[in-house]
């Protein structure tokens, strides 16, 4: 095992899951289903994590507001990357507004909280390959490639 290394705040992979719907083909009843993605989150110390906690908060106090620079601070405070996001079956750039656009959807929000507080509390799901370190080396701040790889669609 690796000494602590006081000065890390590493950047981890974390899983999301949250509950939805999905419709068979015909006219047959929608079935339940998880979506899951994978985000990078930035590890916040104590004191930041307080400024977290309040900006989540004021983003709940907010919601419903036409006030998108204010409405998704707790979330761009954490969130660095993300993979498995497709839409129309292509690879989805992170960005502000596909960010946003995934914030939208039911249950995701509430979904993210829950896993960014286990990561938080150092609880990792056992899952092959969230050990491993991020493509940047795992240090907060460090652009990587899954932030910048794929293109948005445009149909």
């Amino acid at each position: 095992m690796a000494d602590f290394d006081l000065y890390d705040r590493p950047l981890v992979w974390i899983p999301v899951k949250f509950p939805g719907l999905s419709q068979p083909d015909g006219d047959e009843v929608a079935v339940a289903i998880m979506h899951e993605v994978e985000l990078q989150v930035e590890i916040l110390d104590r004191e930041q994590f307080a400024e977290w906690m309040q900006l989540l908060e004021a983003d709940a106090e907010n919601a419903g507001t036409v006030d998108r620079q204010a409405e998704n601070r707790s979330v761009t405070m954490i969130v660095k990357g993300w993979r498995k996001v497709k839409a129309r079956g292509r690879t989805v750039e992170f960005n502000e507004e596909n960010l946003r656009r995934l914030l939208a959807w039911p249950n995701f929000v509430t979904a993210l909280g829950t896993s960014y507080m286990k990561a938080w509390q150092g609880q990792a799901e056992t899952r092959l390959g969230n050990s491993a370190s991020s493509p940047a080396g795992g240090r907060a701040g460090e652009a990587t490639g899954a932030t910048t790889a794929a293109e948005t669609p445009t149909s």
